[in-house]
């Protein structure tokens, strides 16, 4: 009788992580068993607001989309500057479990993190931004901030230091964190240890909580689980 393999997720992102830490199983049944969950309104207006700010940045668009003039001057800055040096606009970002560099479509590929923006480097220094829609939670997503310096700090090896900034586009506040080099080591180990748990796990339990009223897998709406 052939030895049944129990399930794994090999391969991790910051929202793949985040749907893990709220419940394992529903992680299981969108990123191993490929369960789709529907959109929202809320989703498409987010992605719809990415596409257009990469496009004003590439001068694609003449005009400012209205829902980014509470960062009018700021995108004006990175419009110039794309003119310049072309900026990293929508970069998808891979690496190994070793964290060299990879293509996002490579077996290796341990980790993948797309980059709203990434200024080019100058005198050893960057900036990431991210832009984010919504209601400002920067204190539940400020470690992302982390993760995006480590994928810099990695991709470009000549950069000593690094601005990684939420722009919230609905509120019109800027979030921003300034990391250094000397703390990539640091950043390495505690993201691999975060998210060993999840690449360890073969069992995936449920875990219960006040959000199972809004998911999908819910038995609630019919789903996968008893919760």
């Amino acid at each position: 009788m052939p030895i049944k393999v129990k399930p794994q997720i090999k391969a991790w992102s910051y929202s793949r992580l985040g749907d893990y830490k709220q419940c394992p199983l529903r992680a299981k049944l969108k990123h191993i068993d490929r369960l789709q969950e529907p959109g929202s309104p809320a989703m498409d207006r987010g992605a719809l607001i990415h596409e257009s700010a990469a496009a004003y940045i590439r001068g694609e668009l003449s005009r400012l989309p209205q829902d980014l003039k509470l960062f009018r001057q700021e995108f004006r800055v990175l419009r110039a500057l794309n003119t310049k040096a072309p900026l990293a606009v929508e970069m998808q970002w891979a690496f190994t479990n070793k964290w060299a560099p990879c293509d996002w479509f490579g077996r290796d590929a341990w980790c993948r993190m797309v980059v709203d923006v990434a200024t080019a480097p100058a005198e050893r220094r960057m900036r990431i931004v991210d832009f984010k829609t919504g209601r400002n939670r920067f204190a539940e997503q400020a470690p992302q901030l982390e993760l995006y310096a480590l994928g810099g700090f990695v991709r470009y090896p000549e950069v000593d230091e690094i601005s990684a900034e939420f722009w919230y586009t609905d509120q019109g506040e800027l979030e921003s964190k300034v990391f250094i080099r000397g703390t990539l080591p640091l950043l390495k180990r505690s993201w691999e240890n975060e998210v060993r748990p999840m690449l360890k796990d073969r069992t995936f339990a449920p875990r219960p909580s006040d959000k199972c009223r809004w998911c999908h897998f819910s038995a609630a709406k019919g789903g996968q689980c008893q919760f």
